[in-house]
């Protein structure tokens, strides 16, 4: 199976102006290639788009993830716990959770982000006195104290730089970067679509046949002329990401799109441009961060036979939460549900469970437990 590092170095050939490109090679270039946005130093995400990572909450959700991963893990063997950021973006998410943690749990952490991009400045000291990458242990009390047991950054792929991991992998907003495809439906078939530099598109050769059963399966109701990102590339990567769970749970955040969602609301498929602040026609020039929804129904399936999948919303997952943390209410049908809670925490949480914001993103689970797990 391809591995993302390994598309990255295919782009290494100059892009000049003139020149076409499937929209995957062009992609790849424009975010990771040597001079590619999503490398630039300094650029990082929440200087382009607003994410979710930089909300308290979304951390909050997380930290209590890992709490019930940790929980189960010492029901078979205590010791340390894995956290792993899969694209880590500026490290924000990693950070929160590890400040909304309870400190015992932090104490044992070993906390890796993995990104393209390389640590931002001061990123590793901002978490004190611990043993980071490259830096000084501190003692085990101080330790307790003051942070996880290790903090570590790798640069590069997390499908791969992923370490074997005892504990919770977190790929928030990954998916929806990974470079695919994209296809338009002719009267003689799927065709992919190239693009020059300046985001024109032209009609390219039909598609490959690895590629024509993913449309098949998971676009097979599609009207002429619709176009589609070929999801194929993003299944691999959350089941290479998979591979590196040795023992607890995968967690894939992400907007998504369903099969009859993606035939009925985006008949011209999702691939946008980002840029200071807005959302712009994309073009594969270097100077925004490229983007397409996840084919979530997709993902689901390969992971499948990986472990056990259960999917969700971020609302879901944060009513879940609030449950646990400040029980429930009586409705009026005379179920449970979430807590009703004070204006202020209202409003605190406020994005995370609205479905048409950041509640509305899909929250995925793969659990791989020892046999011996409860």
């Amino acid at each position: 199976m391809k591995q993302f590092s390994s598309l990255v170095r295919v782009a290494s050939r100059d892009m000049g102006a003139g020149r076409t490109w499937r929209w995957r090679t062009a992609w790849r270039q424009a975010l990771y290639g040597e001079h590619g946005f999503a490398v630039a130093p300094g650029n990082l995400p929440r200087g382009h788009f607003s994410t979710a990572a930089e909300d308290p909450t979304m951390a909050e959700l997380v930290a209590a993830e890992l709490t019930r991963v940790a929980r189960r893990l010492d029901r078979q063997s205590p010791g340390n716990v894995d956290l792993v950021d899969a694209g880590a973006g500026g490290g924000e998410l990693l950070a929160g959770v590890l400040a909304a943690a309870e400190p015992t749990l932090v104490a044992r952490t070993r906390a890796t982000a993995i990104d393209f991009r390389a640590a931002p400045d001061g990123y590793l000291a901002s978490f004190g006195d611990v043993p980071v990458a490259g830096g000084t242990a501190s003692s085990a009390g101080r330790r307790a104290e003051r942070g996880p047991a290790t903090v570590r950054w790798r640069r590069g792929d997390a499908s791969v730089e992923c370490p074997p991991t005892r504990g919770l992998i977190v790929a928030h907003e990954l998916l929806d970067d990974v470079p695919c495809d994209v296809a338009v439906l002719r009267h003689e078939g799927w065709r992919y679509l190239a693009v020059d530099l300046a985001g024109d598109e032209v009609v390219d050769g039909p598609v490959e046949p690895s590629d024509a059963r993913w449309l098949q399966r998971w676009a097979g109701d599609a009207r002429l002329a619709d176009r589609v990102e070929i999801g194929r590339p993003r299944d691999e990567i959350a089941v290479a990401l998979a591979s590196h769970l040795t023992c607890g749970r995968l967690i894939i955040i992400d907007y998504a799109t369903s099969a009859d969602q993606r035939r009925r609301l985006h008949p011209d498929g999702t691939l946008t441009g980002y840029r200071n602040g807005h959302q712009c026609r994309p073009r594969p020039d270097g100077t925004m961060n490229l983007t397409a929804h996840v084919a979530i129904d997709s993902v689901v399936e390969a992971l499948s036979s990986v472990g056990h999948v259960r999917l969700g919303t971020v609302a879901d997952a944060a009513d879940r939460h609030l449950v646990e943390s400040h029980g429930s209410s009586a409705g009026p049908d005379g179920g449970h549900g979430p807590p009703v809670l004070p204006f202020a925490e209202r409003m605190r949480w406020a994005r995370v469970r609205d479905r048409g914001s950041w509640g509305g993103f899909a929250w995925l689970s793969l659990d791989r437990w020892d046999t011996g797990g409860t």
